[in-house]
């Protein structure tokens, strides 16, 4: 029987089961491209160009190609992409404003504005040793020195001169000894001072060394009078070294101190000042500005800041380091201001003494811990540490250009 002979009620159960599956079909292939956008959040909603932002949220998709991301119409970078999260970097031009998600046709915008703050990092030339934590640093007119430190397991005693203007490393001559870590290390009158520390088999030192640049040569000077440490702080004010603070081993644990010194260059002298009248405070940040010392900002026992005023032996409270508790971060000191940088976050903070004032600016690029910071005329560095993999050797330059 041919098609023209099928009963008519046959015809229209055809037709009616094709119209179906097609408005089934039709149907599913439109809720599929209609999946919503939605943003749940943005972390953080404030930082600077090139920090990274991690937005989380469902229907960004599975081609990162027809997903863009947009801070107030600028086009940013995506650096990591799945349907249900984006990292991406802030971008150069951004300005305040809302993000937008943009995927296919569809686009959301987040509710509040995204502020932008100040500072610019950029990737200089890699740290020329071995990857470590627990090291030092100084700067001597217009070069910084950095090294010693540990790799947890060797210890080192290298030292290593970065000249910001060629963005070059030279290597410079070892310290004397076996290695040491968690030493102090401040620059005083045209030199360098390395100050206690631990050496290998956790033998706490109490030495003194002096690095002359001009001749790169290391030289023993009188031994630090108390009790040798480690973890310990210090700064220089119109070319004498202050130290105190640190930690000594203990059965089970180890002992907070409060003493606090001066060493004169000139006469090769230690005298014992006041005690800390703020109590233990553990890996505290110390820095010089002007003609007054700072400690403080401690992301283990406290985030009280403090300025020493070294003609009256007097400490003064400051306002309270505001960030989060970023264990091991790092410092400087550049254009008249400190900065605390990093550690197991990636925040940026400065502090201007003129108005006793915390203001917070472009984030690290990553967490950094165990790193160590320096200034090099107006522009501060971050080097070391580990974040990216467990010991890096990049080196940041950060600026407010």
């Amino acid at each position: 029987m041919g098609i023209f002979n099928m009963p008519s009620t046959f015809i229209s159960m055809r037709l009616l089961l094709l119209l179906t599956i097609t408005i089934i079909i039709s149907f599913s292939c439109k809720k599929s491209s209609e999946i919503p956008v939605v943003i749940n959040s943005v972390t953080p909603m404030k930082d600077g160009p090139g920090a990274p932002i991690t937005i989380l949220g469902t229907g960004f998709g599975t081609d990162s190609v027809a997903c863009t991301v947009l801070f107030n119409g600028k086009p940013a970078t995506v650096e990591s992409f799945s349907d249900t999260k984006l990292i991406v970097s802030v971008p150069s031009n951004a300005t305040n404003g809302k993000i937008e998600v943009r995927v296919k046709s569809q686009s959301v915008l987040t509710t509040n504005d995204f502020i932008l703050l100040s500072g610019i990092w950029n990737r200089k030339s890699d740290f020329p040793g071995a990857g470590r934590t627990n090291l030092i640093s100084f700067t001597i007119g217009k070069k910084a020195y950095v090294g010693l430190g540990d790799s947890n397991g060797p210890f080192y005693n290298d030292l290593y001169e970065y000249d910001a203007s060629t963005n070059s490393w030279t290597k410079k001559a070892n310290l004397p000894g076996p290695g040491l870590n968690r030493a102090t290390a401040i620059a005083a009158a045209g030199k360098g001072y390395i100050i206690c520390g631990t050496e290998p088999g956790s033998i706490i030192k109490n030495d003194l060394w002096e690095y002359n640049p001009s001749s790169n040569a290391w030289t023993k000077k009188a031994d630090f009078p108390g009790v040798g440490r480690f973890y310990a702080a210090g700064f220089s004010v119109n070319d004498k070294i202050y130290f105190g603070a640190g930690q000594v081993p203990i059965s089970g644990g180890s002992s907070i101190l409060t003493d606090w010194w001066e060493y004169n260059p000139a006469t090769n002298v230690w005298t014992q000042k006041k005690e800390l009248p703020f109590g233990s405070i553990i890996m505290p940040h110390a820095l010089t500005i002007g003609t007054k010392g700072y400690l403080g900002a401690s992301e283990f026992s406290s985030n009280s800041f403090w300025e020493y005023d070294a003609t009256s032996d007097t400490w003064k409270s400051l306002s309270n380091y505001p960030g989060n508790k970023n264990l091991y971060s790092s410092s400087f000191t550049i254009n008249g201001k400190a900065y605390v940088v990093a550690g197991t976050g990636n925040e940026c903070w400065e502090f201007d003494p003129a108005n006793n004032t915390w203001t917070q600016r472009t984030s690290h690029p990553y967490n950094r811990t165990g790193g160590i910071g320096f200034a090099i005329g107006n522009k501060g560095y971050l080097t070391t540490g580990s974040s990216m993999t467990y010991l890096d050797k990049d080196i940041w330059e950060f600026s407010l250009q």
